[in-house]
């Protein structure tokens, strides 16, 4: 395909426990190879896809050690949860010295597919102690940027003790500028709305939800994104039970690739989408130059739109009037 068509491949992805470093190599190799071999030249996985880091038995050994083995966030875990779930405060702890190795994974299997991989998201804890949850994204040469999130949930901020992102980033790539919006960062407009602005094309979407609640909220942002800033808005989730992870037991979700309804073939605006909760890719095949139409087009003049509403004011209390 050409710089203006790019097939991409969102991963339906489940967050598992491996008894060794050469399993989860194993592991994400045989995920890269697949997508890649079929012809994805975007791959992404989702948001704490990292985690599985605090699964490994090295890292375990530490657990009798930590003085936050038995906390999740500031909260007592149950003595009947203590043998079964990794606390968050350990597991964040504990996969910090091997997220320089989880990278360096990553970026050679970007480097030997010729890809641009979105490696999902992690706890990076910073030099002032500080916690942020940060997505990688890898150059096919091997270079890496990141992006952190910018609107934490609650249970982030604290439970978590996490703070925000500090600024709206877009990469620029073979395929243009990408943005990323982590989750929560995509059920409000502002984020995307600044990298479409920066004529970011693709939107990356890595979620992690408990509920389908909680995914059908980052679905219904995605696809509004996509409407609004005439881009393509990828998602992906994490999935299935991770119980051995503290507040993991649980994810949902189905991946997505979305376009505004105004392009192509989909007037649904859905290019593909997972059809049931197994680990699996999707992929899709975007025209780049589809967007680059829309988006001059002055009948359906979003940018324009844009600048308008902006300047709308706050709302003011209507009156009842009886009629004359």
């Amino acid at each position: 395909m050409s710089a203006e068509m790019v097939r991409v491949a969102s991963a339906q992805y489940r967050i598992e426990q491996f008894r060794s470093w050469d399993l989860l190599e194993a592991n994400v190799t045989r995920w890269v190879e697949e997508a890649a071999n079929a012809g994805a030249r975007l791959l992404m996985f989702p948001e704490y896809a990292s985690l599985e880091l605090a699964g490994l038995p090295e890292r375990r050994v530490i657990e009798r050690r930590s003085q936050h083995r038995h906390l999740l966030g500031p909260l007592p875990v149950n003595l009947g949860d203590r043998r079964e779930a990794l606390s968050l405060f350990w597991a964040t702890e504990a996969i910090q010295p091997l997220i320089p190795q989880y990278l360096s994974l990553f970026a050679s299997l970007a480097v030997r597919h010729r890809v641009y991989i979105l490696a999902g998201s992690m706890p990076v804890q910073q030099p002032d102690g500080s916690l942020t949850n940060r997505a990688f994204l890898i150059a096919p040469d091997g270079s890496m940027g990141w992006q952190d999130k910018m609107v934490l949930s609650r249970w982030e901020r604290e439970f978590w003790n996490m703070r925000g992102g500090e600024e709206v980033r877009v990469f620029d790539t073979e395929f243009g500028p990408i943005g990323i919006d982590i989750c929560y960062d995509v059920e409000f407009p502002i984020v995307a709305r600044r990298q479409a602005e920066a004529n970011a094309r693709i939107i990356l979407v890595p979620c992690c939800c408990d509920s389908l609640r909680g995914y059908y909220r980052v679905r219904v942002g995605a696809r509004a994104r996509a409407l609004e800033n005439q881009a393509y808005v990828i998602q992906s989730p994490a999935i299935g039970s991770s119980s051995w992870l503290a507040e993991f037991d649980r994810l949902v979700g189905f991946a997505g690739i979305y376009a505004p309804p105004d392009l192509g073939p989909c007037e649904s605006g859905v290019i593909a989408q997972g059809q049931n909760e197994l680990p699996t890719w999707i992929f899709g095949d975007l025209d780049l130059t589809a967007i680059d139409r829309i988006r001059g087009n002055a009948v359906i003049a979003n940018a324009e739109e844009w600048a308008a509403h902006m300047e709308i004011g706050a709302a003011v209390r209507g009156e009842f009037n009886k009629a004359a």
